[in-house]
């Protein structure tokens, strides 16, 4: 009787210690910018760099800027919008239209025109670093007033 209860009773330890690993859904980085259809973007930090010299491009800037959203369509379109605050009542709410492509190796993003702090952006190449759910951040080097700067930014999604 004592072999029939040690043998179910190993039985029964093995087959509660053997579950199955759970199964990972990855997504592709097309799929977590877009969701499929469009995903919505906001600035949440931003971080300009030359030389030894860094500065926090977000913190001393107007929420009428800040709070401006891009939209990353899964057809490469793109849309730049004013956010909730709008620094004069006669900004359109679509500010730019454009597309973006995304590198075949999923490594970075190409946005035909970007407007950042009142600046236009041609053609700036943002190489990702992280890319999640909600998030999403790299690194730019952009020219301005013949200046070259290392910009960082993070992005959050709206819901």
């Amino acid at each position: 009787m004592k072999l029939i209860f040690a043998l179910c009773f190993s039985f029964l330890i093995l087959g509660v210690s053997c579950k199955k690993d759970p199964v990972v859904e990855t997504r592709s980085v097309l799929e977590l910018l877009t969701n499929n259809s469009t995903k919505t973007w906001q600035v949440k930090d931003g971080f300009a760099k030359q030389g030894d010299v860094e500065v926090n491009l977000i913190a001393s800037q107007n929420p009428c800027v800040t709070d401006n959203q891009i939209v990353l369509g899964s057809d490469f379109s793109y849309s730049f919008l004013e956010g909730a605050s709008k620094c004069s009542p006669d900004d359109p709410d679509l500010i730019l239209q454009a597309t973006w492509q995304l590198a075949a190796d999923e490594s970075s993003i190409t946005i035909d025109k970007f407007i950042f702090l009142g600046r236009t952006i041609d053609k700036p190449t943002f190489v990702l670093s992280s890319v999640t759910e909600a998030t999403f951040s790299g690194t730019t080097t952009i020219t301005v007033n013949g200046e070259t700067f290392d910009v960082t930014v993070t992005f959050e999604q709206i819901k």
